[in-house]
Formats: structure tokens, C-alpha cells, sequence
């Protein structure tokens, strides 16, 4: 019965340390003062010009709001115990340049290229779900009845992401559909290549830093719809003219960056 109670109490007292420490990080902002100084803690008390806050080591310090450069607001990040950090709400940017997965292959077959672009435009919602809208720009290598063409396509399209969790590393899945216009033009007058819909869906992981901007790294099925006539010559130098309807399709791993906005100045919180 005494052995039952002290792990009760141990239990109970570890809990109160995690429940101090989670809400404790849930309440720290960060603040960029014009000075160059960074402070992270809890505001106590905003009336008049001055700010009182309690640091995340305990220590209270008082400046005025009008030190303060930038800011980054409790409700809005997802606050580390190293100082890194997850913007949880409000509007982001992420570029990415992409590449074919499978073209790591030492199977020649499997190796086609893709160099993809891409511009996200986001916002978060809350801690779990992202959505935003992008555009992209993609040149394929596609193949027609064993002849290699090239492809290129400027996308439109709209994004969805979902977090697993908000660890330093938060791992999450994500889509994305729109539609692909091709800049490439045919050899055949009017008959000019046509694009279609466009399609990504994936995994991905976000690493947290200290920084406004912060690395993702994804992988995603793609699918590029799209329909033409192309000119090829065989290797008995006679001429095919091809029709073609295809879905491209490939895996995608694409190295993107996420820049994060910071409030201008210090704005109470409501």
C-alpha cells in the first residue's frame, strides 16, 4: 500500500512538472528589440509603456514597449525549450525547387528528369492545418511509345497540410491540385500541346529554428496531365508523328524554405 502511494505521488508530482512546463512554454513570446537583443518569456504586465515579463529562467525585467523591433506572440508559435521555434498561426511563404526521386535510381528507365519550382503562398489556421495557394514551374522528361520528349508547365494550384504532431521535427501530410498550362509549343502550327490537371500528394518534415525561415523537406506522388503531337526520328532516321494523351507521374522530393512574417513593434494581445 506505501509502495502504491509513492508511485501515485511520484506520478502525480511528475505530471505537475510537465503540466507547469508545457503551459509555461505556451505562454512565452519572443521579442527582437531595436538593440539586438532577444528576450523570451511570459508578459506579466502591458499597461502604460512599459512591458513586465518574466523570462524563461525566471527572472523578471521591465523595458519599454517602444524597444521593441519585432515580436512574436505566444498564441502564434509553438515555443521549444533551446529557443527554436514553429509559427502556428498566420500568413507564410514557401519557395522550393524539386527534383524526379527516382531519378537516384541506377535504373536508367526509372531516372527521366524533373526540375520543378514552386512559390507557396500560406496561412496557418491553428497548430494542425495549413492551406494556402501556389504556382509552380515544371519541365518533365515524358516518354511516347519509347520516345523521350520534353515538357514544360506553368501550374496553378491550391494547398492543403496537416500536422502530425508539434515537436521541433513536426513530420505532416499534405496535397495539393490545380492546374497545369504547357509553354512548350508543337512543331505543327495550331496544334499546340495542352495541359490539365495537376496533382501532388505527400509527407513531409518541418525543422524548427531560431530564424524566420525554416526548412522543409517533402516527398509526393505527382501527376501532370497532359495531350499533343510530337515529331520524333527513329535510329533508321525515318520520321514518327505521334499523338499522345499521358498522365505524367513521378516522386518528387522537393527542398523548400519557409519565411515567416514577425509583428512590427509590440501589439497587446486580445
Amino acid at each position: 500500500m506505501n509502495s502504491s502511494y509513492k508511485i501515485v505521488l511520484s506520478i502525480s508530482f511528475l505530471l505537475s512538472i510537465l503540466v507547469f512546463d508545457l503551459s509555461a512554454q505556451q505562454n512565452n513570446s519572443i521579442f527582437y528589440l531595436h538593440n539586438g537583443s532577444v528576450y523570451i518569456g511570459e508578459v506579466l504586465n502591458d499597461r502604460g509603456e512599459s512591458l513586465n515579463v518574466r523570462l524563461i529562467d525566471g527572472n523578471e525585467i521591465n523595458f519599454s514597449k517602444y524597444l521593441v523591433k519585432r515580436y512574436l506572440d505566444s498564441k502564434d508559435i509553438e515555443l521549444h525549450r533551446d529557443g527554436k521555434y514553429h509559427v502556428t498561426r498566420g500568413f507564410f511563404f514557401q519557395p522550393g525547387l524539386a527534383t524526379n526521386f527516382e531519378g537516384f535510381a541506377p535504373v536508367e528507365e526509372e531516372s527521366r528528369i524533373s526540375s520543378h519550382t514552386s512559390f507557396l503562398f500560406g496561412y496557418y489556421l491553428n497548430p494542425r492545418f495549413a492551406i494556402g495557394a501556389g504556382i509552380g514551374f515544371e519541365f518533365n522528361q515524358a516518354v511516347v511509345s519509347g520516345f523521350e520528349f520534353d515538357t514544360q508547365v506553368s501550374c496553378q494550384y491550391i494547398y492543403g497540410r496537416y500536422y502530425i504532431n508539434n515537436k521541433k521535427r513536426r513530420p505532416f501530410i499534405y496535397s495539393r491540385v490545380g492546374y497545369g498550362t504547357r509553354n512548350d509549343e508543337s512543331n505543327f502550327g495550331s496544334n499546340n500541346p495542352n495541359g490539365g490537371i495537376n496533382f501532388q500528394a505527400g509527407g513531409g518534415m518541418h525543422f524548427s529554428s531560431r530564424k524566420k525561415s525554416k526548412f522543409v523537406l517533402t516527398l509526393g506522388y505527382h501527376m501532370q496531365k497532359t495531350d499533343g503531337t510530337e515529331r520524333f526520328i527513329d535510329d533508321f532516321g525515318s520520321e514518327i508523328i505521334a499523338d499522345y494523351d499521358i498522365m505524367i507521374q513521378r516522386l518528387i522530393l522537393t527542398f523548400g524554405m519557409e519565411f515567416n512574417k514577425r509583428k512590427k513593434g509590440y501589439v497587446k494581445s486580445f
